[in-house]
């Protein structure tokens, strides 16, 4: 995996003038807009697996669109090196996992709420400092943006912005583990920390500490509970994907699709899973293939 850093390709925007015009919005109808962003947001809740309930947002237009053109228009432009890997074209959670095969040790840590607490002045400075646009050009985007001034779950472009949060410190976070042979990934917030070989309990302390350095200087938290530090002796999963050796779906996942071919529910449904399991493993979806068919 490359040291390469994050970087975006395209030429700074200085003038609010310009950046509509990129957006292909009236400049002045623009700035109307951001500074009356919140009600272009609605609430929509979810309910967890746990029963808790998440809350993300849809978009009404014309922010909506707007939206799209600066994901489409200005963050597209930006390189993301391997070790970010959560919604970017042509990584996944299978690529993710596979940066970990043959695992001996795994650190998992969550990001806290991510994106809630995701605030302003740190959306501003990555316009500001990691895109090097103008004072106004950034304070407008980040109002575009936000709501509440933080970050808000399910906008096209929230994504974005959480990947490149870090732009300042997490290549340097990796620099520091590679010269221990540690490998590195983010997929949005979810961060796993990996060797080949087994690791000192000092190291693993310094490396979790490490990683509180970079999440705490954007004011963000880690879920404490959810730091896990794994062993080969036991199964290792990362992004739902098994990693000891070659990458693989788990025995779990597996009797799953088996059991829902056994109570005939929606073959569409587990058609997808047996092709999820042809990513990993193409012998044995094709025999749970011909299973599915005599039924």
């Amino acid at each position: 995996m490359g040291e390469e850093q994050i970087r975006y390709s395209k030429k700074p925007i200085y003038s609010t003038k310009s950046l509509a015009l990129l957006l292909g919005v009236n400049e002045t109808q623009l700035k109307k807009i951001a500074k009356n962003s919140n009600k272009y947001f609605q609430l929509i809740q979810k309910t967890k697996k746990d029963g808790s309930i998440r809350k993300c947002y849809s978009l009404k237009e014309p922010l909506n669109n707007i939206h799209e053109k600066i994901k489409t228009r200005i963050t597209f432009n930006v390189y993301y090196p391997q070790y970010i890997q959560g919604a970017i074209k042509d990584r996944s959670n299978l690529t993710n996992a596979k940066l970990h095969e043959r695992s001996k040790v795994i650190i998992q840590l969550d990001i806290k709420d991510f994106f809630p607490f995701i605030k302003f002045k740190q959306i501003y400075n990555l316009w500001r400092y990691f895109f090097n646009f103008s004072e106004e050009v950034s304070d407008l985007l980040t109002n575009l943006i936000t709501l509440d001034g933080t970050l808000v779950p399910g906008a096209k472009i929230s994504s974005d912005i959480a990947n490149l949060i870090f732009w300042d410190k997490e290549h340097d976070l990796v620099k520091s583990l590679k010269k221990d042979n540690l490998i590195y990934s983010r997929f949005v917030d979810d961060i796993n920390i990996s060797s080949k070989n087994k690791i000192s309990d000092k190291l693993k302390t310094n490396i979790i500490q490490q990683v509180h350095s970079m999440i705490n200087s954007k004011e963000l938290k880690l879920k404490n509970k959810k730091t896990k530090i794994l062993n080969s002796n036991n199964q290792l999963l990362i992004t739902g994907l098994v990693v000891n050796n070659k990458v693989k779906v788990s025995k779990e996942y597996v009797d799953s699709v088996y059991t829902a071919i056994n109570d005939d529910q929606n073959i569409n449904s587990i058609n997808g899973k047996i092709n999820y399991i042809k990513q990993t493993n193409p012998k044995k979806a094709t025999h749970i293939e011909k299973i599915a068919k005599t039924r």
